[in-house]
This record gives structure tokens, C-alpha cells and sequence, in this order.
């Protein structure tokens, strides 16, 4: 039996909204809860290194502003995939009367701010940086539970590939934090590159393999730029792999084997099942 709806305050909620049209497709939207929460009542606050930086209180008006930037840019996670069913998988088919159409399933996220922590899976501390403090979102490093109010600026990387030839790869922070915070590790271990696999296991030669599953190797530096590009690397883009939220997710509202769903990334239109 499908279940169209799944609660989990340990990870997000989902919703699978089942069309009545065979024209259409369904559609899996992640819900996931999120408590920004103000830094208050200091004047330093330490970033993901530990770097000491000035902090100031947020008015009002930034601490809206800076809530519909994390909107706008976890937004980008939307319209990316597309799950097709398994070929046994018969449940969500549409009669039309004189033949059945299969849709597919269009993946959605959903950002939902709450003010009481309770309700949210994720609580993020926020720190206003100080005017003194200048730059782009890569000036205070944050992670998944600690945002600056620089996070919405992007950051442009130069990074080499392995034969040293540097790509121009825009960077954001908040869509990148928004993937840890859906379970996303770093590109590298997500596709299980030897170097960043290397980086795990340890490799004191390599500076850029510092850090291991958060080094820079595990982001994609030196290796080809489809790896650095992707949005859990330093850019923008997307790969099938970055569907796995919702390919896990889909397998329990449905009760099927996560690895029979297919991922695209365009637009799948409902096909019509011949037997």
C-alpha cells in the first residue's frame, strides 16, 4: 500500500501527491524543517576552523532578508530530478480507459522556517558578522548548523583539474549546506573518487587531502570539472546521485527496492504501459 504522507523529525518529512490526470506526473516533495536561530549577546563568534571573527546584533529587516535568501537559494535544489518506477511497479498507474499511463515522479523541496526548535529538524545559529568583516560566503566557513550573514553572497573558485587547467566554478553556500542537511556527503564520496576515497583512508602527503571526507579532494579539486561543479562540491550543478533523498524516500512510500528507481534530470512525461 502507498502512503502518501511519511513524518520523520530525525530527517524531513515527505509528501507524495498522487495526480489523477494522465497527463501529469506525481510528485514526491521533501519537507524539511528548518529553526534559524539568531547569535545573540557576543561580540566574537568561531567559524567551522575555529577562526575568531566580530559579530554584531541582526535588525530586523537583515533577519528577514537574510530568511528569503535561504529560500531563494535552497530553490535550486527544485526541478533538478525525476524518478522513473520500477518496470513491476504498477501501483501509481492511471487508467485511461483504453490504456494505462505510468507517471513518473517529479522530485520537489520544500524549506519550511520554523520558530520553535522542536518542530524543525535542523537547528542553524546564525551570526551577523560584524561591518568590519568584508567578502564573500567563503570569508567565515560555515556548515550545515552554523550560517553567516555573508552565506547568501557567491564566491568564485578557480580549481585545476588533474592536468592543472583551472575552471571558473561558482559557489553558494547555502544550497551546498542545505544538501548535508538532506544527508548529502561531499561530491567525492557520493561517487566514491579515488581521491577522495585516498583522502579518507589517509594521506598525509597531499595537503588537499586535509580533512578527508570535508577536504578539498572530496570536494573535487584536481579532478574532472563535472565532480568540482556539482552542487556538493564547489558549484551549482547536479547529478543523478544527488537524487538519493528522494530515491530513499520514494522506496519507503512505496514499498519497492530503492535501486530499481531510475533518476532523470529533465522532465520525464508520463509513458503509456502497454502490458
Amino acid at each position: 500500500m502507498v502512503k502518501t504522507s511519511i513524518e520523520d523529525l530525525t530527517t524531513f518529512h515527505s509528501e507524495l501527491t498522487i495526480s489523477k490526470n494522465a497527463g501529469e506526473n506525481h510528485v514526491l516533495r521533501l519537507r524539511l524543517g528548518i529553526c534559524p536561530q539568531k547569535v545573540t549577546g557576543v561580540t566574537t563568534f568561531n567559524d567551522f576552523d575555529n577562526n575568531s571573527f566580530k559579530v554584531r546584533e541582526w535588525t530586523q529587516l537583515e533577519w528577514y532578508n537574510f530568511r528569503d535568501t535561504i529560500f531563494a537559494q535552497a530553490d535550486m535544489w527544485n526541478n533538478q530530478f525525476w524518478l522513473i518506477p520500477p518496470k513491476d511497479f504498477k501501483e501509481l498507474d492511471i487508467d485511461a480507459g483504453y490504456v494505462k499511463f505510468r507517471p513518473n515522479i517529479k522530485c520537489e523541496l520544500f524549506v519550511q522556517v520554523w520558530n520553535t526548535p522542536a518542530m524543525a529538524q535542523m537547528k542553524i545559529k546564525v551570526a551577523k558578522l560584524d561591518d568590519t568583516v568584508t567578502g564573500d560566503s567563503t570569508t567565515f566557513r560555515s556548515d550545515a548548523v552554523t550560517y553567516d550573514s555573508l552565506d547568501g553572497v557567491a564566491h568564485t573558485f578557480q580549481i585545476p583539474d588533474a592536468g592543472g587547467n583551472k575552471t571558473n566554478i561558482v559557489h553558494y553556500t547555502i544550497p551546498h549546506e542545505i544538501g548535508h542537511a538532506l544527508g548529502q556527503p561531499h561530491i567525492g564520496v557520493l561517487k566514491k573518487t579515488a581521491a577522495c576515497t585516498l583522502a579518507i583512508a589517509g594521506n598525509p602527503s597531499d595537503p588537499m587531502s586535509a580533512g578527508g571526507a570535508n577536504s578539498n579532494r572530496c570536494y573535487g579539486f584536481g579532478g574532472p570539472p563535472s565532480i568540482a561543479e556539482n552542487i556538493m562540491g564547489y558549484g551549482t550543478k547536479f547529478d543523478e546521485v544527488n537524487a538519493e533523498p528522494w530515491v530513499k524516500r520514494i522506496a519507503q512510500h512505496t514499498g519497492t527496492d530503492a535501486a530499481k528507481w531510475q533518476v532523470k534530470l529533465a522532465e520525464m512525461p508520463p509513458f503509456m504501459v502497454t502490458a
